[in-house]
């Protein structure tokens, strides 16, 4: 983010646990466009939520323009040990989206796992620009 001339670090989109480490909002991003987020669920107790994975995926990452379209979506998963509440990084590459002209606002929605089915998933949703 730049302001008056300088370039302004922006803090990582969080919630419940979920960490976007890049990109970070309000980013101009490219396609391929990789995707890393860190679940950290040690502070559930204190924050009052977690975020939950399932078979070593954190959720999805859906990508919408302007108008809500989707343009792309896939799920954000791991190698290492995600059977845990400590810090575990997930990642993902979406390879391009299905209106690559497409120039302006996007977001990027991450919705966590719900094996169960029951209640609604925790989101954070990122704004990034094209």
């Amino acid at each position: 983010v730049t302001t008056g001339g300088q370039q302004q670090q922006t803090a990582p989109a969080s919630h419940c646990g979920l960490t976007v480490n890049s990109p970070l909002p309000n980013a101009t991003v490219t396609f391929p466009l990789s995707l890393n987020v860190t679940v950290d669920n040690t502070q559930a107790a204190s924050i009052g939520c977690s975020w939950t994975v399932f078979e070593a995926q954190s959720g999805t990452v859906t990508v919408k323009d302007v108008s809500g379209n989707i343009l792309a979506q896939t799920f954000l998963s791991t190698n290492a040990n995600w059977m845990t509440v400590s810090p575990t990084v997930y990642t993902t590459t979406i390879a391009s989206i299905s209106n690559p002209s497409y120039t302006g606002p996007l977001t990027l929605t991450f919705e966590e796992e719900n094996p169960s089915g029951e209640g609604t998933p925790d989101t954070l949703v990122v704004g990034v620009m094209k």
